[in-house]
């Protein structure tokens, strides 16, 4: 039964998430990750679902190059 989860689960995707997985060591020594849960490894790879809006601002700049209408650029604007 593992076997076949295994193969269901990695098989033809083994050579990918192994690229991945070379990747991450490229900019993470393999030892800083040993105590590492799953959901931590999932943090630092895809980051947060939440966004705080006030630090997103305070970080954002909009440059209007477009020439667009202001009702326009105002759905962009935060």
């Amino acid at each position: 039964m593992y076997l076949f989860v295994e193969n269901l689960l990695i098989g033809r995707n083994k050579a990918s998430l192994d690229a991945m997985r070379r990747g991450v060591f490229d900019v993470l020594p393999a030892d800083a990750l040993i105590n590492l849960t799953a959901e931590d490894m999932r943090l630092i790879l895809c980051g947060s679902q939440d966004i705080n809006l006030q630090i997103f601002q305070c970080f954002t700049k909009f440059f209007d190059e477009s020439s667009a209408p202001t009702n326009v650029l105002a759905k962009y604007k935060l």
